[in-house]
């Protein structure tokens, strides 16, 4: 993955963005532009959330947004890792878990 990146800064490619990625690519672009207002879609917090990062990092053009993506990758594992820490809790109790008791 790493090398991916290196040979593309390396050649100054820039790679394609196909697909839902060009079209958030795109959002952030004309938003920092001034063209429009942030389009939040279906998923506000995570749009705003990145905004927040891009504009705090300074990073406004599109080679640096991957950057931008990099500190919400262990929100997001912090995430898997404590949902299913509180499943394993519910279900490790004594009780008759979530069915109702029929005494």
């Amino acid at each position: 993955m790493w090398a991916c990146i290196r040979l593309f800064k390396l050649c100054s490619c820039e790679p394609p963005a196909p697909g839902d990625s060009f079209v958030k690519i795109n959002n952030f672009a004309n938003t920092f532009k001034g063209v429009h207002r942030l389009d939040v879609g279906v998923e506000p917090l995570s749009m705003y959330y990145f905004y927040g990062i891009m504009n705090l990092s300074g990073q406004k053009s599109y080679p640096y947004y991957e950057w931008a993506f990099l500190p919400g990758d262990p929100l997001g594992v912090g995430f898997i890792i404590f949902t299913g820490l509180i499943v394993q809790q519910l279900f490790a109790e004594k009780r008759n878990g979530f069915s109702p008791s029929c005494s």
